[in-house]
């Protein structure tokens, strides 16, 4: 009887890419090809602008993936939370839903189901105390959080806008690390 090893680095671009650093679940092939979402509660059109700017910034990384603003067919809300103050310090979370045999959305807390769709939150007053009126922070955040809509997770080193915390929020576009993960999901 064989015993087969299943590494869990890939390798990619000079770049070493940790299983970890995808999520098993995610939208279908399909959907990514092109991912359309709607804003919502924007307090502006400058900071829609920016939201916009921030979940567009992973099309052009892989031909697999496109990401459109579109209220036709859309799969996920990109959502500026202005009324509640996330009390974890947290300043935007993605929220995966997939579909039971019954028709019932399900929170896939798991990451391992093929989700139907996504809510991306960003949480304005948590922005506001930390990052001021710095819109490239803002516009990194929401970024971030559609990078976890892609099946993204938070890569433990590198330069990557899907570190957690500051060490991601630094950057408004995919980094080398991103782009290289995006495409060992999805494909080039």
């Amino acid at each position: 009887m064989k015993v087969i090893v299943i590494p869990t680095l890939l390798f990619g671009f000079g770049q070493i890419v940790n299983g970890a650093d995808l999520y098993s679940g995610g939208y279908p092939s399909s959907v990514v090809s092109s991912l359309k979402y709607v804003i919502s509660g924007a307090p502006n059109s400058t900071y829609s602008t920016m939201m916009k700017t921030g979940a567009n910034s992973w099309n052009g990384v892989s031909s697999k993936v496109y990401v459109s603003n579109n209220n036709t067919g859309a799969k996920m809300s990109v959502i500026c939370n202005t009324t509640s103050y996330n009390t974890d310090g947290v300043v935007g979370r993605m929220y995966p839903y997939y579909y039971d045999t019954f028709g019932n959305a399900k929170y896939d807390s798991t990451y391992v189901n093929i989700w139907d769709v996504t809510d991306v939150y960003g949480y304005e007053l948590v922005m506001e105390e930390e990052f001021g009126d710095n819109n490239y922070f803002h516009q990194s955040t929401y970024a971030h959080e559609v990078g976890h809509a892609l099946s993204l997770n938070h890569p433990a080193s590198g330069s990557a806008i899907m570190r957690q915390g500051w060490d991601g929020v630094q950057y408004t576009v995919p980094q080398t690390l991103d782009k290289t993960n995006l495409k060992t999901k999805w494909g080039y």
